[in-house]
């Protein structure tokens, strides 16, 4: 029995063979593994070593192996194909109004600023500032009663008195219908663009830690300038322009369609990719996204929910659409 076991072991891989298969399992990098093709590569350079004098014994240590590379190579194909393209955060979950420095949170998602209101909240010139958390937003009517739609995890400053100016600071994106005053321009100040008005309707994105800044003109006219650079374009209805790395301002036509939705309580995406759409939502719900596939992020879908609804149901809406395919997991949308 001994010597039988001796023959066995004799039979075995040594410990140079041993790391010589381990090498060159890590450096494999493929969608799937194929068990029985690389287990015959293996195979073949063991038998170049040795004479194998009982091939059928070998039968249960090839299960072994295989099961050892698929332990191997799944985890590895995972971690390589996992691309998060949106991340969590945990903010106050209530919107911030803060006056002067002095903060407090608000239930209310509709806030006006106008002196001809009595339920205005400005009473002398103050430093004013609201902050919506993600997954809700905010209405708010300024000093000169231009009307503002905050969105989710965004940040608008102002004075309660526009005395010196109608000028506005907005981290985030919001859509403005600003009264007409040709007299007083409307600024509207974002870390990367300025963009000045005298009266008509637009939509700025402009989130500090994203690469793009956005505006587009539903309404009017207005003019646009990059901060860090001379460059300067005027915009026409249903014109957008943005501003790239190098910091050049790109103009573009644009349905403005999905703009006006926004405000009204709608996800709207058109021929939009599912980078962006899934971006969208891990914001309003804040929720981690991770796509398995980097290929299914240029994919262009036409998709419209309730901004209202459970993160559940806008997924398994959109999960109808062929070709998607949403799990959630834990604090992540994964995206198959």
């Amino acid at each position: 029995m001994n010597e039988h076991i001796n023959d066995i072991e004799q039979q075995l891989p040594d410990v140079e063979e041993i790391n010589l298969l381990t090498g060159s399992l890590r450096r494999m990098a493929v969608p799937a593994p194929d068990v029985d093709a690389e287990w015959e590569k293996i195979s073949r350079r063991i038998d170049k070593q040795r004479v194998v004098k009982r091939s059928f014994m070998w039968i249960p240590y090839a299960a072994a192996a295989a099961v050892i590379l698929i332990l191997i190579l799944f985890p590895v194909q995972k971690a390589h194909h996992q691309h998060e393209v949106f991340t969590a955060n945990d903010a106050p979950e209530e919107i911030i109004f803060t006056r002067d420095g002095n903060s407090q949170q608000l239930h209310a998602r509709t806030l006006s600023f106008a002196p001809a209101k009595t339920s205005g909240v400005a009473v002398s010139d103050q430093e004013m500032e609201i902050t919506t958390p993600r997954g809700k937003d905010c209405r708010v009517t300024l000093p000169d009663g231009t009307r503002v739609w905050l969105n989710a995890d965004s940040r608008l400053s102002f004075r309660s008195s526009f005395d010196g100016g109608r000028i506005v600071q907005l981290s985030g994106e919001a859509y403005f219908d600003v009264v007409h005053d040709s007299r007083h321009p409307f600024v509207v100040e974002t870390r990367r663009l300025t963009t000045t008005v005298t009266g008509t309707s637009f939509n700025v994105c402009a989130y500090d830690n994203d690469k793009r800044a956005e505006v587009v003109l539903v309404e009017g006219c207005v003019n646009v300038t990059g901060n860090e650079t001379s460059a300067t374009c005027r915009l026409r209805p249903g014109q957008f322009t943005t501003i790239d790395k190098n910091n050049s301002l790109r103009v573009g036509k644009i349905d403005t369609y999905a703009y006006t939705q926004r405000k009204d309580g709608f996800f709207y995406f058109d021929n939009r990719t599912l980078l962006d759409i899934m971006v969208e939502l891990g914001r309003w719900y804040n929720k981690t996204v991770v796509f398995e596939d980097e290929d299914a992020m240029n994919q262009r879908l036409h998709f419209v929910a309730e901004r209202g609804n459970s993160m559940q149901q806008v997924l398994e809406s959109l999960n109808e659409i062929d070709g998607v395919e949403t799990a959630v997991e834990e604090n992540e949308i994964i995206v198959k």
